[in-house]
């Protein structure tokens, strides 16, 4: 749903404000002797202002919607998070899965008792169905985040490649027509030198926030899958005492059922 929503609106935000390149900030020399660098910037850049602010907007907009969601999801695996796995039965395990909201983590606990539980054979049987979900995992959680990472890194390059535009363009009024008019030439190369100050600027934001969600987004994912390794061993643990269990029975039972072999003659 996001994936196709979100082209649009960057595409509409980057035609309205094309639509409004008239109405621009006026230039600097006509603000005042109060004028700020920062309004003086922001002056110097005309037009080009709209289509980088948009792409700013849409950018820290992107990554703090997939920022809500990593918190989201942590926020539904909290409890599971937080208790000892290797402490519990696998009833009150399931109990806890089970009362839990759906989300990733909890999908992946699941499937790894629905494995333990329903399969069969040796050991090497169910614990490769274990680690086949835990890999099916990783690689479906990396997939889904790889449309984040390849839509910030549009933006990001994005903003710099406007920036070298807008520095293409105001090298171009400078020396149009050939006039050597200092005005001309300070305007123009206060559009050039801006654009790409700000376009930088703009792109260093959003690959900022990128790496923050990035860093969330690794962070839930490497709890989940040591989550995982704590309910994997569990498994094992269980599976291997009850494995000993059968076979103390077993032997028990062979023993109490078999002659003594040491009994001396009567």
């Amino acid at each position: 749903m996001m994936r196709s929503i979100c082209p649009g609106l960057l595409g509409g935000g980057l035609a309205v404000s094309w639509a409004r390149a008239q109405d621009t900030l006026p230039p600097a020399e006509l603000v005042g002797d109060e004028l700020t660098v920062v309004q003086a910037i922001f002056s110097d850049l005309s037009f080009w202002a709209w289509p980088l602010g948009v792409i700013l907007m849409f950018g820290v907009f992107w990554c703090a919607a997939r920022y809500g969601v990593i918190l989201l999801e942590r926020s539904k695996v909290r409890a599971v998070l937080a208790e000892p796995i290797q402490r519990k039965s696998m009833a009150e395990l399931e109990l806890l899965i089970d009362r839990e909201p759906k989300s990733q983590t909890v999908g992946l606990l699941r499937g790894m008792l629905d494995v333990a539980t329903l399969g069969g054979g040796g050991d090497e049987s169910w614990l490769g169905a274990v680690n086949e979900e835990i890999t099916l995992y990783r690689e479906s959680v990396n997939d889904r985040f790889e449309g984040f990472k390849a839509v910030a890194a549009f933006l990001a390059n994005a903003a710099g490649a406007l920036g070298l535009l807008g520095t293409v363009w105001g090298i171009y009024i400078t020396f149009k027509g050939g006039e050597m008019d200092p005005e001309k030439i300070i305007n123009g190369m206060g559009v050039a030198l801006s654009t790409t100050g700000v376009g930088i600027v703009i792109s260093l934001v959003i690959d900022f926030f990128s790496s923050v969600v990035v860093s969330a987004h690794v962070g839930l994912v490497e709890l989940g899958l040591g989550k995982a390794e704590e309910l994997r061993m569990a498994l094992l643990a269980e599976r291997k005492g009850a494995t000993g269990a059968v076979t103390s029975r077993a032997r028990l039972s062979s023993s109490r059922e078999s002659p003594a072999e040491f009994s001396g003659p009567q």
